[in-house]
């Protein structure tokens, strides 16, 4: 029953991701038809095309079948004459540039993959390094930054190494790979080696027609996308962890991502020496644009000796000797997304002359209050301000956190967060006064706060609803507020447990998806189940007909529940 679960457990995580977007597509869509007095194209979210390349990709169609597809897996497990279906590899850009190939298997090879990396997992896990981070459940990224910086706070001066490899994941020498699983004394049974074999022989499928079969060439690098090869990658840094343990630097590795440091020269030479070849071992190879070799970390680089600099890029941090910031790429992203929602909240309508008068009322400018909705909800998750003022004084309980800076509890830089505390503000001061301009033009009144209201007084806004008298909140959100929010979080309960949470869509937005017109059902008949019926306890499918595609939706009698294993019927 484990697989039948996890391949339930799998299809429920990509159907709610569907129609999670969806939802966010449904919304989007409502607002804009809310600003605007002309027509609005509607948000549409299309269904991911592997979906269609053949069944097993479909979530829907897979929880449907899942216990009989769980009965032929195990019996392909028993007779070791299991194989994943050929997977499909897609170009994914890389933050820093350039893409990378990730493989996605059919919904019930995820499934093996995740049952077999967790129980090698359980056995296992005393045997890698403490300094290994990486697709573990008893330490995260954050972990790592933690403890760099532990080793690096009270000093004045550190020697760091900075590495990254060319293609990690697809370099990685099988043959390295089975010796490591040998010589190190892995624990697994004899099914889970036969699975492990047969993940690392399966190549994906890039370009032409996707067949629905077995394709076993791959004979070096382990497929990115999948649970198992997360295990592999730490099998594979074996060697290298424990490595530059004996030399005696200090260093975390977070998947191919190893940073390196010491207070003695010779000490850290030594072990960048260790890593080059331990990557030979491996069968990669350093990529050397992202590894600038040893240089010194210190508060002024420009009084240094040698090559230095003031802070190093790592996990999205930009962690100093004294203070850990959001790393410069990680802020543009951030400002990127609160300007397109600036845009399309207060600018466009105006600009295209199609701004709804409903929006524009005597005490309140309705689409300036959904923004900072937005953008709390963007940088806060679900924490209303009264939440953050109070966890900022008090205990704060255990939970996952939402939004984006709950990704940071660890930064502590004040001169960066008051900065960009001071971007925010004066991005919605001069927006406002743009869209007061164009509003004005077009025969607007805009009387109404934040209208009129002086730059010092901005961010503080306040007014009184006229239907009910209640105060509606129009303070500028915090970097600065949620931040001490989620350091405070840390110190109580761990840098680990902050992260963005994706909790399951209810019926009523499901619905409300529904009616927005994104989604058409209709229910048709198959050859192999009942026809349809509104009354009858048959199985029926209906088809999700999305922005001119389709995929088969099953449905239950029952509430629709996706978080367990229940599915839609007819009825």
């Amino acid at each position: 029953m484990e697989l039948a679960q996890e391949i339930l457990r799998e299809s429920t995580r990509l159907i709610r991701r569907y129609e999670e977007q969806a939802q966010r597509a449904s919304d989007e869509s409502s607002r804009r038809a809310k600003r605007s007095t002309g027509s609005v194209s509607p948000v549409l979210v299309k269904p991911p095309p592997n979906w269609r390349a053949a069944d097993g990709f479909n979530p829907y169609l897979t929880r449907s079948r899942a216990s009989r597809i769980a009965h032929s897996v195990r019996r392909q497990l028993r007779d070791r004459t299991y194989r994943p279906r050929q997977p499909i590899e897609y170009r994914v850009p890389k933050p820093s540039g350039g893409d990378r190939g990730v493989s996605i298997f059919q919904v019930a090879d995820s499934a093996v993959s995740r049952v077999t990396f967790e129980s090698l997992l359980a056995k296992n896990l005393p045997l890698f390094s403490a300094r290994a981070y990486a697709y573990r459940k008893d330490v995260s990224a954050q972990d790592a930054v933690q403890y760099l910086r532990s080793e690096i706070s009270d000093r004045s001066r550190m020697f760091v190494a900075e590495f990254d490899f060319s293609a990690f994941f697809d370099s990685i020498a099988h043959e390295h790979i089975r010796r490591n699983l040998h010589d190190y004394k892995f624990l697994m049974s004899s099914v889970e080696r036969s699975v492990i074999e047969a993940f690392l022989t399966t190549a994906p499928r890039s370009s032409g027609a996707y067949s629905d079969g077995h394709n076993l060439d791959r004979d070096r690098g382990v497929p990115q996308g999948t649970s198992i090869s997360l295990f592999l990658a730490n099998v594979a840094a074996w060697d290298l962890d424990r490595s530059l343990e004996h030399t005696g630097v200090g260093f975390t590795r977070y998947a191919d991502d190893t940073l390196l440091w010491s207070d003695d020269y010779a000490t850290i030479c030594r072990a960048t020496e260790v890593l080059e070849d331990q990557a030979r071992r491996m069968g990669v190879e350093l990529n050397l644009d992202k590894s600038p070799g040893i240089h010194l970390l210190v508060d002024n680089p420009d009084k240094a000796e040698m090559a230095a600099v003031s802070s190093i890029d790592y996990l999205g941090y930009q962690v100093g000797l004294h203070s850990a910031r959001v790393k410069a790429g990680s802020i543009k992203k951030i400002k990127d997304h609160i300007e397109r929602l600036v845009y399309w909240n207060l600018l466009h309508a105006p600009q295209t002359g199609t701004q709804h008068p409903s929006r524009i009322a005597s005490h309140v400018d309705r689409d300036y209050v959904t923004l900072l909705s937005q953008i709390r909800s963007y940088l806060y998750g679900d924490l209303s301000e009264r939440s953050v003022q109070r966890f900022q004084r008090g205990e704060i309980p255990s939970r996952r956190f939402k939004g984006v800076m709950a990704a940071y509890p660890l930064i502590d830089d004040d001169d960066q967060l008051v900065a960009l505390d001071g971007w925010l503000v004066n991005l919605l001061y001069v927006a406002m006064q743009k869209r007061q301009r164009l509003l004005t033009a077009a025969g607007f009144a805009t009387s109404a706060p934040p209208y009129g209201l002086a730059r010092s007084s901005f961010a503080r806004a306040k007014t009184k609803s006229a239907r009910t008298h209640e105060t509606i909140d129009m303070r500028v959100p915090s970097f600065r507020r949620i931040a001490r929010v989620m350091r405070r979080a840390a110190s109580f309960h761990g840098p680990g447990r902050g992260g963005i949470l994706t909790e399951p869509l209810p019926d009523h937005r499901f619905v409300k998806v529904l009616r927005a017109g994104l989604i058409n059902l209709r229910c048709i008949s198959t050859p192999k189940l009942s026809r349809c019926s509104q009354h009858g306890q048959v199985r029926t499918f209906v088809k999700i007909y999305w922005a001119g595609r389709h995929s088969a939706v099953p449905r239950s009698r029952r509430p629709f529940d996706l978080t367990g294993s229940s599915y839609f019927r007819w009825g």
